[in-house]
Protein backbone atom coordinates (compact mmCIF):
# COMPACT_ATOMS: atom_id res chain seq x y z
CA UNK A 1 0.00 0.00 0.00
CA UNK A 2 1.13 3.59 -0.53
CA UNK A 3 3.46 4.95 2.13
CA UNK A 4 2.21 8.01 4.02
CA UNK A 5 4.57 10.91 3.28
CA UNK A 6 3.93 14.64 3.33
CA UNK A 7 4.42 16.80 0.26
CA UNK A 8 7.16 18.75 2.07
CA UNK A 9 9.04 15.51 2.78
CA UNK A 10 8.81 14.52 -0.88
CA UNK A 11 10.13 17.89 -2.05
CA UNK A 12 13.01 17.76 0.43
CA UNK A 13 13.89 14.26 -0.74
CA UNK A 14 13.82 15.48 -4.35
CA UNK A 15 16.15 18.36 -3.44
CA UNK A 16 18.63 15.91 -1.92
CA UNK A 17 18.59 13.81 -5.08
CA UNK A 18 19.12 16.80 -7.38
CA UNK A 19 21.62 18.74 -5.27
CA UNK A 20 24.68 19.68 -7.30
CA UNK A 21 23.51 17.83 -10.41
CA UNK A 22 22.45 18.77 -13.90
CA UNK A 23 19.08 17.09 -14.33
CA UNK A 24 16.10 16.44 -16.59
CA UNK A 25 12.99 16.15 -14.42
CA UNK A 26 10.04 14.51 -16.22
CA UNK A 27 6.51 15.15 -14.93
CA UNK A 28 4.39 12.82 -17.04
CA UNK A 29 0.66 13.14 -17.68
CA UNK A 30 -0.04 16.07 -15.35
CA UNK A 31 -3.68 16.91 -14.58
CA UNK A 32 -3.48 19.13 -11.48
CA UNK A 33 -4.80 22.64 -12.24
CA UNK A 34 -3.89 24.39 -8.97
CA UNK A 35 -1.52 27.18 -9.96
CA UNK A 36 -0.50 27.80 -6.33
CA UNK A 37 0.85 24.25 -6.03
CA UNK A 38 2.81 24.58 -9.27
CA UNK A 39 4.33 27.94 -8.25
CA UNK A 40 5.24 26.52 -4.84
CA UNK A 41 6.84 23.48 -6.47
CA UNK A 42 8.91 25.56 -8.92
CA UNK A 43 9.92 27.90 -6.10
CA UNK A 44 11.14 24.98 -3.99
CA UNK A 45 13.34 23.77 -6.86
CA UNK A 46 15.01 27.14 -7.42
CA UNK A 47 18.47 27.04 -5.98
CA UNK A 48 18.42 23.27 -5.59
CA UNK A 49 21.36 22.85 -7.94
CA UNK A 50 23.99 25.39 -8.97
CA UNK A 51 24.64 23.46 -12.18
CA UNK A 52 23.24 25.36 -15.17
CA UNK A 53 20.92 24.14 -17.93
CA UNK A 54 18.71 21.77 -16.00
CA UNK A 55 15.32 21.05 -17.55
CA UNK A 56 11.79 20.11 -16.56
CA UNK A 57 9.75 18.19 -19.13
CA UNK A 58 5.98 18.21 -18.55
CA UNK A 59 3.47 16.16 -20.52
CA UNK A 60 -0.27 16.76 -20.27
CA UNK A 61 -3.49 16.32 -22.23
CA UNK A 62 -5.11 19.45 -20.80
CA UNK A 63 -4.46 22.91 -22.29
CA UNK A 64 -5.41 24.58 -18.99
CA UNK A 65 -2.53 22.73 -17.31
CA UNK A 66 -0.21 24.06 -20.04
CA UNK A 67 -1.33 27.63 -19.39
CA UNK A 68 -0.90 27.30 -15.61
CA UNK A 69 2.56 25.73 -15.80
CA UNK A 70 4.10 28.29 -18.17
CA UNK A 71 7.29 29.95 -16.97
CA UNK A 72 9.44 32.57 -18.67
CA UNK A 73 11.78 30.08 -20.34
CA UNK A 74 9.17 27.52 -21.38
CA UNK A 75 8.85 25.95 -24.82
CA UNK A 76 5.56 24.37 -25.84
CA UNK A 77 5.12 21.49 -28.28
CA UNK A 78 1.74 20.12 -29.35
CA UNK A 79 1.83 16.51 -30.49
CA UNK A 80 -0.31 15.47 -33.42
CA UNK A 81 -2.34 12.31 -33.57
CA UNK A 82 -0.67 9.29 -35.15
CA UNK A 83 -1.43 8.34 -38.73
CA UNK A 84 -3.54 5.24 -39.35
CA UNK A 85 -0.58 3.19 -40.56
CA UNK A 86 1.36 4.12 -37.41
CA UNK A 87 -1.52 2.89 -35.26
CA UNK A 88 -1.50 -0.32 -37.28
CA UNK A 89 2.22 -0.77 -36.56
CA UNK A 90 1.55 -0.45 -32.82
CA UNK A 91 -1.49 -2.71 -32.95
CA UNK A 92 0.22 -5.53 -34.85
CA UNK A 93 3.34 -5.32 -32.68
CA UNK A 94 1.18 -5.89 -29.60
CA UNK A 95 -0.81 -8.63 -31.32
CA UNK A 96 2.01 -10.50 -33.05
CA UNK A 97 5.34 -9.27 -31.71
CA UNK A 98 8.00 -10.24 -34.24
CA UNK A 99 5.80 -12.84 -35.95
CA UNK A 100 4.49 -12.43 -39.47
CA UNK A 101 0.93 -11.13 -39.79
CA UNK A 102 -1.28 -13.52 -41.83
CA UNK A 103 -2.42 -11.93 -45.09
CA UNK A 104 -6.10 -12.48 -44.25
CA UNK A 105 -5.72 -10.30 -41.13
CA UNK A 106 -3.92 -7.37 -42.78
CA UNK A 107 -7.06 -5.62 -44.10
CA UNK A 108 -9.16 -6.32 -41.00
CA UNK A 109 -6.33 -5.14 -38.73
CA UNK A 110 -5.88 -1.89 -40.64
CA UNK A 111 -9.62 -1.17 -40.45
CA UNK A 112 -9.50 -1.69 -36.68
CA UNK A 113 -6.41 0.56 -36.45
CA UNK A 114 -8.36 3.32 -38.21
CA UNK A 115 -10.82 3.31 -35.30
CA UNK A 116 -8.04 4.38 -32.91
CA UNK A 117 -8.15 7.99 -34.14
CA UNK A 118 -4.39 8.27 -33.85
CA UNK A 119 -4.29 7.32 -30.16
CA UNK A 120 -1.35 4.99 -29.35
CA UNK A 121 -2.95 3.75 -26.11
CA UNK A 122 -6.03 2.59 -28.02
CA UNK A 123 -3.84 0.79 -30.57
CA UNK A 124 -1.86 -0.92 -27.80
CA UNK A 125 -5.03 -2.04 -26.03
CA UNK A 126 -6.62 -3.44 -29.16
CA UNK A 127 -3.41 -5.24 -30.08
CA UNK A 128 -3.29 -6.83 -26.64
CA UNK A 129 -6.92 -7.90 -26.97
CA UNK A 130 -6.23 -9.60 -30.32
CA UNK A 131 -3.04 -11.34 -29.30
CA UNK A 132 -3.19 -15.06 -30.24
CA UNK A 133 -6.79 -14.67 -31.48
CA UNK A 134 -8.15 -16.21 -34.68
CA UNK A 135 -9.69 -14.48 -37.70
CA UNK A 136 -13.23 -14.95 -36.33
CA UNK A 137 -12.41 -12.87 -33.24
CA UNK A 138 -10.75 -10.17 -35.38
CA UNK A 139 -13.87 -9.97 -37.51
CA UNK A 140 -16.12 -9.95 -34.43
CA UNK A 141 -14.18 -7.04 -32.94
CA UNK A 142 -14.38 -5.06 -36.16
CA UNK A 143 -18.14 -5.70 -36.26
CA UNK A 144 -18.53 -4.57 -32.64
CA UNK A 145 -16.92 -1.25 -33.55
CA UNK A 146 -19.60 -0.79 -36.18
CA UNK A 147 -22.39 -1.57 -33.72
CA UNK A 148 -20.93 0.86 -31.18
CA UNK A 149 -20.89 3.60 -33.77
CA UNK A 150 -17.13 3.87 -33.46
CA UNK A 151 -15.78 6.02 -36.26
CA UNK A 152 -14.74 9.60 -36.63
CA UNK A 153 -16.07 10.50 -33.19
CA UNK A 154 -14.36 7.61 -31.44
CA UNK A 155 -13.66 8.18 -27.78
CA UNK A 156 -10.80 6.17 -26.28
CA UNK A 157 -13.12 5.37 -23.37
CA UNK A 158 -15.20 3.20 -25.69
CA UNK A 159 -12.14 1.20 -26.68
CA UNK A 160 -11.06 0.81 -23.08
CA UNK A 161 -14.54 -0.36 -22.07
CA UNK A 162 -14.51 -2.77 -25.01
CA UNK A 163 -11.23 -4.23 -23.77
CA UNK A 164 -12.80 -4.70 -20.34
CA UNK A 165 -15.87 -6.42 -21.80
CA UNK A 166 -13.57 -8.62 -23.91
CA UNK A 167 -11.84 -10.18 -20.88
CA UNK A 168 -12.37 -13.96 -20.95
CA UNK A 169 -13.68 -14.51 -17.39
CA UNK A 170 -16.25 -12.57 -15.34
CA UNK A 171 -14.07 -13.01 -12.26
CA UNK A 172 -11.15 -11.45 -14.17
CA UNK A 173 -13.33 -8.41 -14.78
CA UNK A 174 -13.93 -8.25 -11.02
CA UNK A 175 -10.17 -8.44 -10.41
CA UNK A 176 -9.51 -5.48 -12.70
CA UNK A 177 -12.39 -3.44 -11.27
CA UNK A 178 -11.03 -4.10 -7.75
CA UNK A 179 -7.87 -2.17 -8.69
CA UNK A 180 -9.91 1.05 -8.40
CA UNK A 181 -9.10 0.87 -4.67
CA UNK A 182 -5.56 2.05 -5.50
CA UNK A 183 -4.73 5.69 -6.35
CA UNK A 184 -3.60 6.71 -9.81
CA UNK A 185 -0.01 5.87 -10.75
CA UNK A 186 0.21 3.42 -7.86
CA UNK A 187 2.81 0.69 -8.20
CA UNK A 188 0.90 -2.55 -7.70
CA UNK A 189 2.89 -5.47 -6.31
CA UNK A 190 2.07 -8.64 -8.20
CA UNK A 191 1.98 -11.03 -5.24
CA UNK A 192 0.05 -8.62 -3.06
CA UNK A 193 -2.53 -8.06 -5.76
CA UNK A 194 -3.07 -11.79 -6.23
CA UNK A 195 -3.44 -12.24 -2.47
CA UNK A 196 -6.04 -9.45 -2.35
CA UNK A 197 -7.98 -11.02 -5.21
CA UNK A 198 -7.90 -14.37 -3.43
CA UNK A 199 -9.12 -12.77 -0.19
CA UNK A 200 -12.12 -11.29 -2.01
CA UNK A 201 -12.98 -14.71 -3.45
CA UNK A 202 -12.24 -13.88 -7.09
CA UNK A 203 -9.84 -16.81 -7.62
CA UNK A 204 -11.85 -20.02 -7.61
CA UNK A 205 -9.35 -22.83 -7.77
CA UNK A 206 -11.76 -25.44 -9.14
CA UNK A 207 -13.01 -23.44 -12.11
CA UNK A 208 -10.00 -23.49 -14.43
CA UNK A 209 -8.17 -26.79 -14.94
CA UNK A 210 -8.06 -27.47 -11.20
CA UNK A 211 -5.46 -24.75 -10.64
CA UNK A 212 -4.88 -23.44 -7.14
CA UNK A 213 -5.77 -19.84 -6.26
CA UNK A 214 -2.26 -18.54 -6.79
CA UNK A 215 -2.02 -20.16 -10.23
CA UNK A 216 -5.35 -18.67 -11.28
CA UNK A 217 -4.20 -15.27 -9.97
CA UNK A 218 -0.95 -15.44 -11.89
CA UNK A 219 -2.85 -16.37 -15.05
CA UNK A 220 -5.23 -13.41 -14.54
CA UNK A 221 -2.32 -11.04 -13.91
CA UNK A 222 -0.58 -12.19 -17.10
CA UNK A 223 -3.75 -11.70 -19.17
CA UNK A 224 -4.12 -8.12 -17.89
CA UNK A 225 -0.45 -7.39 -18.57
CA UNK A 226 -0.55 -8.89 -22.07
CA UNK A 227 -3.73 -6.91 -22.79
CA UNK A 228 -1.93 -3.68 -21.83
CA UNK A 229 -4.50 -3.01 -19.13
CA UNK A 230 -1.48 -3.24 -16.84
CA UNK A 231 1.76 -1.57 -17.95
CA UNK A 232 5.21 -0.37 -16.83
CA UNK A 233 6.13 -3.83 -15.57
CA UNK A 234 9.19 -4.03 -13.31
CA UNK A 235 11.02 -7.35 -13.52
CA UNK A 236 13.64 -9.12 -11.43
CA UNK A 237 16.90 -10.53 -12.77
CA UNK A 238 15.08 -13.68 -13.89
CA UNK A 239 12.46 -11.83 -15.89
CA UNK A 240 9.66 -12.32 -13.37
CA UNK A 241 7.26 -9.37 -13.10
CA UNK A 242 7.33 -7.83 -9.63
CA UNK A 243 5.25 -4.65 -10.00
CA UNK A 244 3.17 -2.81 -12.56
CA UNK A 245 0.90 0.20 -12.96
CA UNK A 246 -2.30 1.18 -14.73
CA UNK A 247 -2.48 3.99 -17.25
CA UNK A 248 -4.50 6.92 -15.91
CA UNK A 249 -7.20 6.37 -18.52
CA UNK A 250 -7.46 2.70 -17.57
CA UNK A 251 -7.73 3.76 -13.93
CA UNK A 252 -10.52 6.17 -14.85
CA UNK A 253 -12.30 3.35 -16.65
CA UNK A 254 -12.15 0.86 -13.77
CA UNK A 255 -13.09 3.61 -11.32
CA UNK A 256 -16.15 4.38 -13.41
CA UNK A 257 -17.08 0.69 -13.55
CA UNK A 258 -16.73 0.20 -9.79
CA UNK A 259 -17.94 3.64 -8.69
CA UNK A 260 -20.92 2.10 -6.91
CA UNK A 261 -18.64 -0.14 -4.83
CA UNK A 262 -15.41 1.78 -4.20
CA UNK A 263 -14.75 4.93 -2.17
CA UNK A 264 -11.35 6.55 -1.67
CA UNK A 265 -11.94 9.47 0.65
CA UNK A 266 -10.37 12.08 2.88
CA UNK A 267 -13.84 13.20 3.90
CA UNK A 268 -15.84 10.24 5.13
CA UNK A 269 -19.14 12.07 5.04
CA UNK A 270 -18.80 13.30 1.45
CA UNK A 271 -20.64 10.35 -0.06
CA UNK A 272 -23.52 9.95 2.39
CA UNK A 273 -25.97 11.34 -0.16
CA UNK A 274 -25.65 8.12 -2.14
CA UNK A 275 -27.78 5.12 -1.26
CA UNK A 276 -25.89 2.21 -2.80
CA UNK A 277 -23.79 0.06 -0.46
CA UNK A 278 -20.02 0.50 -0.47
CA UNK A 279 -17.89 -2.63 -0.67
CA UNK A 280 -14.33 -1.23 -0.83
CA UNK A 281 -13.23 1.72 1.33
CA UNK A 282 -9.92 3.57 1.61
CA UNK A 283 -9.65 6.37 4.18
CA UNK A 284 -6.68 8.55 3.31
CA UNK A 285 -4.70 11.00 5.37
CA UNK A 286 -6.52 14.24 6.17
CA UNK A 287 -5.66 17.32 8.19
CA UNK A 288 -7.92 16.25 11.02
CA UNK A 289 -9.16 12.87 12.22
CA UNK A 290 -12.42 11.94 10.59
CA UNK A 291 -15.40 10.47 12.38
CA UNK A 292 -15.95 6.91 11.30
CA UNK A 293 -18.61 6.50 8.58
CA UNK A 294 -21.85 5.69 10.43
CA UNK A 295 -24.02 5.17 7.36
CA UNK A 296 -25.80 1.90 6.65
CA UNK A 297 -24.21 1.85 3.22
CA UNK A 298 -20.84 1.06 4.82
CA UNK A 299 -21.97 -2.15 6.51
CA UNK A 300 -21.24 -4.29 3.46
CA UNK A 301 -17.56 -3.35 3.28
CA UNK A 302 -15.27 -6.28 2.59
CA UNK A 303 -12.03 -4.34 1.91
CA UNK A 304 -10.85 -1.57 4.23
CA UNK A 305 -7.60 0.37 3.75
CA UNK A 306 -6.87 2.70 6.67
CA UNK A 307 -4.22 5.11 5.41
CA UNK A 308 -4.75 8.07 7.74
CA UNK A 309 -3.36 8.95 11.14
CA UNK A 310 -5.96 7.54 13.49
CA UNK A 311 -6.64 4.64 15.83
CA UNK A 312 -9.07 1.77 15.42
CA UNK A 313 -11.52 0.73 18.13
CA UNK A 314 -13.68 -2.31 18.85
CA UNK A 315 -16.85 -0.75 17.46
CA UNK A 316 -15.21 0.15 14.20
CA UNK A 317 -13.52 -3.21 13.63
CA UNK A 318 -16.82 -5.04 14.14
CA UNK A 319 -18.65 -2.73 11.75
CA UNK A 320 -17.80 -4.71 8.63
CA UNK A 321 -17.91 -8.16 7.04
CA UNK A 322 -14.24 -7.71 6.30
CA UNK A 323 -12.19 -9.96 4.08
CA UNK A 324 -9.30 -7.49 3.65
CA UNK A 325 -7.90 -5.15 6.32
CA UNK A 326 -4.73 -3.15 5.77
CA UNK A 327 -3.47 -0.78 8.44
CA UNK A 328 -0.12 -0.29 6.70
CA UNK A 329 1.59 2.99 7.67
CA UNK A 330 -1.35 4.08 9.80
CA UNK A 331 -0.91 5.36 13.37
CA UNK A 332 -2.65 2.33 14.88
CA UNK A 333 -0.75 1.26 18.02
CA UNK A 334 -2.75 -1.81 18.97
CA UNK A 335 -5.22 -4.21 17.46
CA UNK A 336 -8.63 -4.26 19.17
CA UNK A 337 -9.36 -7.51 20.99
CA UNK A 338 -12.47 -7.84 18.84
CA UNK A 339 -10.26 -8.59 15.83
CA UNK A 340 -11.02 -12.27 16.50
CA UNK A 341 -14.69 -11.64 15.71
CA UNK A 342 -13.90 -10.64 12.13
CA UNK A 343 -14.14 -14.28 11.16
CA UNK A 344 -14.32 -13.71 7.40
CA UNK A 345 -10.94 -11.94 7.31
CA UNK A 346 -8.59 -13.38 4.69
CA UNK A 347 -5.92 -10.67 4.35
CA UNK A 348 -4.30 -8.59 7.13
CA UNK A 349 -1.45 -6.10 6.64
CA UNK A 350 0.01 -4.56 9.81
CA UNK A 351 3.27 -3.31 8.27
CA UNK A 352 4.88 -0.04 9.36
CA UNK A 353 2.65 0.40 12.39
CA UNK A 354 3.58 0.90 16.06
CA UNK A 355 1.80 -2.23 17.23
CA UNK A 356 3.85 -3.95 19.96
CA UNK A 357 1.98 -7.21 20.43
CA UNK A 358 -0.86 -9.03 18.77
CA UNK A 359 -3.88 -9.98 20.91
CA UNK A 360 -4.56 -13.68 21.46
CA UNK A 361 -7.87 -13.22 19.65
CA UNK A 362 -5.87 -12.83 16.43
CA UNK A 363 -5.44 -16.61 16.49
CA UNK A 364 -9.18 -17.07 16.03
CA UNK A 365 -8.95 -15.81 12.45
CA UNK A 366 -9.17 -19.34 11.13
CA UNK A 367 -9.88 -18.17 7.56
CA UNK A 368 -6.86 -15.86 7.36
CA UNK A 369 -4.84 -16.51 4.18
CA UNK A 370 -2.27 -13.70 4.17
CA UNK A 371 -0.52 -11.95 7.07
CA UNK A 372 2.00 -9.19 6.38
CA UNK A 373 4.06 -7.75 9.20
CA UNK A 374 6.95 -5.58 8.05
CA UNK A 375 9.03 -2.82 9.63
CA UNK A 376 7.11 -2.93 12.90
CA UNK A 377 9.95 -1.62 15.04
CA UNK A 378 7.95 -1.81 18.26
CA UNK A 379 6.65 -5.35 17.88
CA UNK A 380 8.16 -7.86 20.31
CA UNK A 381 6.20 -11.10 19.99
CA UNK A 382 3.34 -13.03 18.42
CA UNK A 383 0.48 -14.78 20.23
CA UNK A 384 1.25 -18.20 21.66
CA UNK A 385 -1.43 -19.99 19.62
CA UNK A 386 -0.27 -18.61 16.27
CA UNK A 387 -0.31 -22.16 14.87
CA UNK A 388 -4.13 -22.07 15.04
CA UNK A 389 -4.13 -20.03 11.82
CA UNK A 390 -4.47 -23.27 9.89
CA UNK A 391 -5.53 -21.65 6.59
CA UNK A 392 -2.61 -19.21 6.44
CA UNK A 393 -1.04 -19.42 2.98
CA UNK A 394 1.34 -16.43 2.93
CA UNK A 395 3.27 -15.06 5.90
CA UNK A 396 5.63 -12.11 5.58
CA UNK A 397 7.78 -10.98 8.52
CA UNK A 398 10.35 -8.30 7.69
CA UNK A 399 12.70 -6.15 9.74
CA UNK A 400 10.89 -6.43 13.04
CA UNK A 401 14.12 -6.01 14.97
CA UNK A 402 12.63 -6.32 18.48
CA UNK A 403 10.87 -9.58 17.70
CA UNK A 404 12.93 -12.22 19.54
CA UNK A 405 11.23 -15.41 18.45
CA UNK A 406 9.64 -16.72 15.34
CA UNK A 407 5.99 -17.76 15.71
CA UNK A 408 5.33 -21.46 15.36
CA UNK A 409 4.52 -22.21 11.71
CA UNK A 410 5.57 -25.85 11.54
CA UNK A 411 2.01 -27.20 11.76
CA UNK A 412 0.39 -24.94 9.17
CA UNK A 413 -0.63 -27.27 6.35
CA UNK A 414 -1.75 -24.51 3.95
CA UNK A 415 1.41 -22.36 4.13
CA UNK A 416 2.79 -21.74 0.63
CA UNK A 417 5.19 -18.81 1.12
CA UNK A 418 7.24 -17.64 4.10
CA UNK A 419 9.15 -14.40 3.69
CA UNK A 420 11.60 -13.68 6.52
CA UNK A 421 13.99 -10.75 6.43
CA UNK A 422 16.04 -8.73 8.90
CA UNK A 423 15.45 -11.04 11.88
CA UNK A 424 19.04 -11.34 13.10
CA UNK A 425 18.10 -12.58 16.57
CA UNK A 426 16.20 -15.58 15.21
CA UNK A 427 18.70 -18.22 14.17
CA UNK A 428 18.27 -21.49 16.01
CA UNK A 429 14.75 -22.41 14.87
CA UNK A 430 14.65 -20.90 11.40
CA UNK A 431 16.10 -23.86 9.49
CA UNK A 432 13.64 -26.23 11.17
CA UNK A 433 10.63 -24.14 10.25
CA UNK A 434 11.77 -23.66 6.66
CA UNK A 435 12.27 -27.40 6.36
CA UNK A 436 8.81 -28.05 7.78
CA UNK A 437 7.02 -25.95 5.15
CA UNK A 438 9.13 -26.84 2.14
CA UNK A 439 7.13 -28.60 -0.62
CA UNK A 440 7.47 -32.34 -0.98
Amino acid sequence: MPEVESREAKVNRLKELLDGKKYLLVLDDVWNKESALWNEFIGSLRGTSQVMRSWILVTTRDQQVVDIMKISSHQEYSLKELLDHQCWLILKENAFGTRQVPNRLQDIGFKIAQKCRGLPLAASMLGGMLCDKGIDEWQTLESRFQSLGVGENTDVDKILKLSFDHLPYPTLQKCLAYCSIFPKDFEMERNQLIQLWAAEGFLHSNQINNMCMEEVGNMYFTILLDSNLFQDAEKDENGNVLNCKMHDLVHDMVQSISSSKTVRSTESGSDDKETFPIQYLALERSEKEMPFPPSERFKCITTFFLLEDRSLNDREISFFMLRVLTLRSSSVKELPKSIGKVTHLRYLDLSRTSIKTKPDSLCRLYNLQTLRVGYCKSMTKFPHNFKNLVNLRHFELQNCTKCKELPTVGHMPSLRSLHLEGLDRITKHMAFFLWRISPA
